[in-house]
């Protein structure tokens, strides 16, 4: 049984799923926007001496230290997983391996990532004494949509979801012409030019947003992200943008109730409030200072 926040990206219950691994939600916390400790705790408790693990997203790309926890609840069962899902943070490229209480890093360069490389891809920093084995099976290239298209439906609905096996995971690299060490050399050159480009727009908004809506320097990595007070201002700021060829996203819906049917009452606080701010190449000095003069305006009138 894996534990998993509940605001985490739909990829990750499905791949459980393909893997016929069970799992269960924890809800978030409303400071740290990650999963809550104290539930994972309580949690683990529960779960007794069942074979266990644990997915931890750092979200919005705020890499947090988490040793002091994860050495906590390794002492409590040694035999525990687990995962620390960096998806949306600054890929690491100095280590090979990594931290001693984490078993798996998981780092992406796929679409809207801090990195994002037109060949996709990601990788992980796994322990020597975690069993590594090839995988192969027929891979469907429609697949992955038509799974993400069945997620949103669900969500539109407010209805379950249930997963059809469609060969949607790829287990074989799709045609990289790049070796191991050309793909991390070229990840380390995006990251110095994704990291400057993202210091200016982000500049940009510190100057114009209102602080009340700032979630915080260490949340804007991936993307600036602020936290407005209702639904109805996310939505009118969401549609003004749009309507003058500009780009935000609410963050992930919660995964829980389609999932797995259950109520996590913070994540889904978060999506109808939070707003995800575009910072990376393709947004221009001139269009991130529209998009938060637009945040300003709308806040001054509410």
């Amino acid at each position: 049984m894996f534990l998993v926040p509940a605001n985490v990206c739909s990829v990750v219950p499905l791949t459980l799923l393909k893997l016929g691994v069970s799992f269960k939600f924890v809800d978030i916390d409303r400071t740290t926007h990650a999963g809550s400790l104290e539930l994972i705790k309580a949690e683990l408790v529960k779960l007794g001496s069942r074979k266990k693990g644990l997915i931890y997203v750092n979200s919005y790309g705020n890499k947090r230290n988490l040793g002091y926890f994860y050495d906590a609840i390794k002492q409590q069962d040694s035999s525990l997983i687990i995962i620390e899902d960096n998806c949306l943070c600054v890929p690491e490229t100095t280590r090979t391996y990594p931290y001693d209480n984490i078993d798996l890093e998981l780092y992406s360069t796929g679409y809207s990532k801090f990195v994002q490389l037109s060949l996709g891809g990601g990788y992980g920093l796994m322990k020597d004494c975690v069993a590594y084995s090839e995988h192969h099976e027929p891979f469907n290239p429609y697949g992955y949509r038509d799974q993400v298209e069945q997620v949103k439906k669900c969500r539109k609905d407010n209805s379950r979801f249930t997963y059809r096996e469609n060969g949607w995971l790829p287990f074989e690299p799709l045609g990289s012409a790049l070796s191991p060490e050309e793909y991390i050399d070229r990840v380390k050159s995006e990251v110095l030019e994704s990291r400057t480009h993202k210091v200016k727009i982000n500049h940009i908004y510190d100057g114009i947003i209102p602080a009340g809506l700032k979630l915080g320097d260490e949340y804007n990595n991936w993307r600036y992200n602020v936290i407005v007070p209702t639904v109805h201002m996310q939505k009118a700021i969401l549609d003004e943008l749009s309507a003058e060829g500009l780009f935000a996203s609410a963050h992930y819906a919660s995964a829980a109730f389609i999932f797995n049917g259950q109520q996590c009452a913070n994540a889904e606080y978060e999506h109808d409030h939070m707003i995800n701010l575009f910072n990376e190449y393709k947004y221009s000095e001139e269009m991130a200072v529209r998009t938060a003069m637009i945040i300003k305006r709308i806040w001054e009138q509410s």
